[in-house]
């Protein structure tokens, strides 16, 4: 597999970056960073599906990696609802909270050669 771009580290980064913000901040607005959070996600997703499908991947590696952009769009479709009615719904709250945490762990340790040597 041929190494990813730098910017495509900093996308993922600074999107979990943002979902964090948007976990711990209790002010309105935390919606807006979970949203462009949320949105960034899906976007690494979308750029690694075209890179599967370039390296010649295998199809399921392609589809799922295609299909985290919908659903990450879906999800931040709804923050932006929650932030039109100043509701902050749990379930949305823990989707937003599992995403910054488990990328957080998985990609410190899938991008991050200190991190993985650490662990090793």
């Amino acid at each position: 597999m041929a190494a990813a771009p730098f910017w495509l580290d900093l996308l993922i980064f600074g999107s979990l970056g943002l979902l964090g913000v948007g976990f711990f901040w209790k002010a309105r607005e935390r919606h807006l960073f979970r949203l462009a959070g949320l949105v960034g996600v899906g976007a690494f997703w979308l750029v690694r599906a075209w890179i599967y499908v370039e390296e010649n991947s295998d199809a399921v590696n392609i589809t799922f990696a295609g299909l985290a952009f919908p659903f990450f769009a879906y999800l931040a479709w709804h923050e932006w609802l929650s932030y039109r009615h100043d509701e902050d719904p749990d379930p949305l709250r823990w989707a937003t909270g599992v995403t910054f945490v488990a990328g957080l762990l998985y990609f410190s340790v899938d991008r991050i050669e200190l991190v993985a040597s650490g662990f090793i």
